[in-house]
């Protein structure tokens, strides 16, 4: 019977030993989870802040589109009145000269 006292003894023992190791490996475990938290929430910030640069410049990108449109439809409505403008010179050179022999003419 006292050999049955024993291995109990020593069963129970190994037992309290095993559960101290099951406890410390879940304290392990939990604090390991911890980290992956922490760490998550780190990265999770961090992607929101590059969400948002990623946002300002989608903003700054149609503002500079826009601003593009309207340099080029100015540009061409310049283009459109310079010609305009060489064509009523060309029209004046014409008539200046028109008179000009025309006031030869008459002086003759």
């Amino acid at each position: 019977m006292a050999a049955s006292a024993e291995e109990l003894m020593a069963s129970s023992d190994q037992s309290g030993q095993s559960a101290q190791s099951i406890a410390e490996t879940i304290q392990e475990v939990a604090a390991g989870s911890e980290k992956q938290a922490e760490s998550v929430q780190r990265s999770t910030g961090v992607v929101q802040e590059m969400s948002g640069g990623i946002q300002q410049i989608s903003v700054s990108a149609q503002s500079v589109s826009t601003t593009a449109v309207d340099a080029y439809n100015a540009a061409s409505e310049g283009q459109h009145s310079i010609h305009s403008v060489v064509e009523q010179m060309q029209h004046i050179h014409t008539t200046v000269g028109d008179l000009a022999s025309s006031v030869a003419k008459l002086v003759n």
